[in-house]
């Protein structure tokens, strides 16, 4: 539903979130024009992340092109002001979640290292759990 961006400081063993930024993911975004407008259609996102153009020929095009090249430009764009106000140089981002695959393309514009993660929520819960001690 939303996109998450979020800086993590990663120092030896430690870990630390510096924080982030909540935006409008695609579900959201998709229901928002419909549910927001008179006469806007919910959109269906194409089974592939191909590139959407920015220039729809018809009225569901158009929405398409604004929800997925507005996600893609939101990540794009909350990736770049993190980076320049923690003055990061060469991040590494992980991608992970429902639109990950809708934003990489757009994330590896910018040269950055941009690596998926589709497990990533589980893999922290694992971790998690081994730190924690069961009494």
């Amino acid at each position: 539903t939303c996109l998450v961006v979020d800086a993590v400081w990663i120092e030896g063993q430690s870990c630390r979130l510096l924080g982030g930024a909540i935006a409008p993911g695609l579900p959201l975004l998709q229901r928002a024009l419909a549910a927001g407008t008179a006469s806007l259609p919910v959109v269906t996102l194409p089974a592939e992340p191909e590139l959407v153009p920015a220039l729809g020929k018809d009225t569901e095009a158009a929405c398409l092109a604004g929800v997925v090249n507005g996600v893609r430009g939101a990540a794009r764009e909350l990736c770049a002001r993190l980076c320049s106000e923690l003055v990061w140089q060469q991040p590494t981002v992980l991608v992970a979640g429902g639109d990950a695959l809708w934003v990489l393309a757009a994330l590896h514009e910018d040269h950055r290292v941009v690596l998926h993660t589709p497990e990533l929520v589980l893999d922290g819960l694992e971790s998690a759990a081994r730190e924690v001690r069961f009494t």
